[in-house]
């Protein structure tokens, strides 16, 4: 197996144009689209999508949304071997309530996320695998304390690569939270806002400095626009991002950059090039309604790295 991510999915409905004003309103006409989201399943759909044969580890209600959901991700070539069906909880649904600017806000339902584990993750089966992701650390109680250290240090051991990102921590403490995981990371790639409420510092050089100083192999800070900084306590660039004529949404960018820097990773790409094959990835689901609407081969992208 190529990758292995530990993570959410949800049913996301994308709701645009959306803003302040509605609230204002008893209705409002707008575009509706329902597709899968959360960010495991974000990164194993845009995987697939580049080559890689790829397995999600979360949970789903045992309703009609994850039918669909398990459903959906057979057929883009994503195996759901590891997601549990829940008669306890509902699947996780999000309203995506997009800006015109292509900004989004978010009402989830989520308690789903607690049946989250990795237990399905043997020593047989991560014996096989090429990278190990954890998405939306924060989101998921199994994970927390010595779960997520002894889950990335047994794969490192068995052979497989880690990569990680969190979501907004909710938390009075996220440096803390991270503190026990961080020296199992080959990779470590939170957004800048995420970056700056673990570190409190506001230069993604020295968000980058504080946690490779934890044990962190590489730190990738994503710079939304601006593309992202990538340091691995060797060498560090600013990667700019691709520019688009229109951002759609923003909704899964990051995730597909998550999968666009695995992808390229697997592939052997240096730790810059991959960077820009990731910032590539990711500029193509701005211009997209949803988070996995416009994923693109492996070799579509990289001609799209000619930026």
């Amino acid at each position: 197996m190529d990758l292995i991510s530990v993570g959410l999915i949800c049913v996301d409905m994308n709701i645009k144009p959306v803003s302040a004003e509605f609230l204002k309103r008893d209705s409002m006409h707008v575009d509706i689209k329902t597709l899968p989201g959360g960010d495991g399943c974000n990164v194993v759909l845009n995987a697939a999508a580049l080559g890689l044969s790829a397995s999600l580890i979360s949970a789903v209600g045992n309703d009609m949304q994850g039918a669909w959901l398990l459903e959906y991700l057979r057929d883009h070539g994503v195996q759901t071997e590891g997601i549990l069906k829940s008669d306890t909880y509902g699947s996780a649904i999000s309203l995506v309530m997009v800006e015109p600017s292509g900004e989004r806000h978010f009402l989830t339902s989520t308690d789903i996320f607690a049946m989250i584990s990795p237990s399905p993750l043997t020593d047989e089966i991560l014996a096989q695998t090429r990278f190990l992701t954890v998405n939306s650390y924060f989101r998921i109680p199994s994970l927390e304390g010595t779960g997520g250290a002894s889950l990335l240090a047994k794969a490192r051991r068995l052979g497989a690569r880690t990569a990680m990102d969190v979501m907004h921590c909710r938390q009075s403490d996220p440096l803390g939270l991270l503190l026990p995981v961080l020296p199992h990371l080959d990779y470590f790639i939170p957004s800048y806002d995420e970056a700056l409420q673990i570190t409190g510092e506001r230069d993604p050089a020295r968000m980058a400095e504080i946690l490779l100083s934890h044990g962190c192999g590489c730190v990738i800070v994503k710079l939304g626009e601006k593309g992202c900084y990538v340091n691995d306590g060797r060498e560090s660039a600013y990667i700019p991002a691709r520019m688009v004529p229109e951002v759609v949404s923003t909704t899964g960018a990051g995730d597909s950059f998550f999968a666009g820097f695995v992808a390229a990773s697997v592939r052997g790409m240096p730790l810059k090039e991959a960077a820009r094959f990731a910032c590539a990835a990711a500029s193509v689901t701005v211009m997209q309604p949803g988070a996995s609407g416009g994923i693109l081969s492996f070799e579509q992208i990289r001609k799209l790295m000619q930026y």
